[in-house]
């Protein structure tokens, strides 16, 4: 039977899932094409931020279950996202951009400041008009970023639903993922309606919160319904044999990706016989967010002076670099942030096992 008190391998997934970031965006930052020329635009790189996405609903709504109030859980949320992305933001946009642009000061002018600003306050990701010209992936200095501020309104969206008192009724929590999952399937159908550009700006595109959205209320409702449902690897097996076929069959993601990715993800994280949270504990921290924020910069700089046009080498080259800039993210910016969250024992598990016996 499942322990209920055995750690889980959620930090040793979600590195895993960086560096398969890192992987898929190698091959258009070095060649300008995707690994898969399939329908739809599947990505390995897509699939990471599924899960990213999956377990950060399921991570999230337990947050605010444990926090101390709205507050507390703002606070706990902000310490988390904004000190290391406020980092990577300014080395990406005042010290890189500069050195790899045809008009260095452009970037600090006061109306290119002042707007800059307000994105790093938004989450957005970093682009510069003149940058990186010669490389396959022109103009986006960190373009990894563009994910995170979707992901922060999910969060500000799980305290609207805690507030008012909706993330404890299951039915309605599962109710919003089902609403999600159609608007995403609707999308495949109907052009979703343009808003103005400052909504845009500030709120991101319509065009990309269904999925999102269907992506972190999967992870969401599976922490609602924790006590009764159960992981069996026969069904596992089903969920990735289906996500295998995303790769031939057209908005294969919208139809199978919303139940296949959460049931996979968590499947792992909390079976008994897997047993690598002692890794990145062996390691030393979570580096996983650290490697999301610096992968894109460092791959364009060595698209730029040594990989071009060799993805696998890229890969090769990027990935020890990468890691290495997030060891420095985790022990010199979130870590110190994180210890200043009050520290509380957390039980990922629910009252009764998750996993089905053997």
């Amino acid at each position: 039977m499942h322990d209920r008190n055995r750690s889980n391998n959620f930090d040793v997934l979600r590195l895993a899932m960086a560096v398969l970031v890192i992987f898929s965006h190698s091959f258009p930052l070095a060649t300008g094409l995707q690994l898969f020329n399939v329908p739809d635009h599947v990505s390995l790189g897509k699939l990471a931020v599924a899960v990213f996405f999956a377990i950060s609903g399921y991570l999230i709504a337990m947050s605010w279950d444990r926090a101390g109030g709205p507050l507390d859980y703002m606070r706990r949320r902000v310490f988390r996202i904004y000190p290391g992305f406020i980092v990577a933001f300014i080395l990406s946009t005042w010290l890189l951009a500069p050195l790899v642009s045809l008009d260095p000061a452009s970037y600090f002018t006061p109306h290119d400041v002042r707007l800059r600003a307000l994105g790093a306050l938004l989450l957005h990701h970093v682009k510069g008009t003149t940058a990186f010209l010669s490389n396959p992936c022109p103009q986006t200095v960190n373009g990894s970023l563009w994910t995170i501020s979707y992901e922060f309104w999910c969060y500000l969206g799980i305290a609207l639903l805690g507030m008012a008192g909706l993330l404890r009724r299951r039915w309605v929590v599962l109710a919003a993922f089902v609403l999600a999952w159609a608007t995403d399937f609707a999308s495949t159908r109907i052009v979703l309606p343009t808003l103005h550009p400052a909504i845009t700006f500030v709120f991101g595109s319509p065009a990309e919160w269904p999925r999102f959205l269907t992506w972190f209320l999967g992870g969401t409702t599976l922490y609602a319904f924790r006590a009764t449902i159960k992981f069996d690897g026969r069904l596992a097996a089903v969920a990735g044999a289906a996500l295998l076929a995303t790769l031939i069959f057209r908005h294969g993601p919208v139809y199978v990706w919303p139940l296949a990715v959460p049931y996979l993800t968590f499947w792992f994280a909390f079976h008994p016989r897997i047993n690598l949270w002692h890794v990145t504990r062996q390691l030393g921290g979570d580096y996983s967010y650290g490697m999301y924020l610096y992968a894109w910069p460092i791959q364009q700089l060595l698209a730029m002076k040594f990989a071009a046009g060799h993805p696998l080498l890229l890969f090769a080259l990027a990935t020890p670099l990468t890691f290495a800039a997030a060891v420095l993210s985790w022990r010199f910016v979130e870590r110190p942030f994180l210890r200043r969250k009050q520290a509380q024992p957390v039980e990922l598990l629910p009252p009764r096992d998750l996993v089905a016996a053997p």
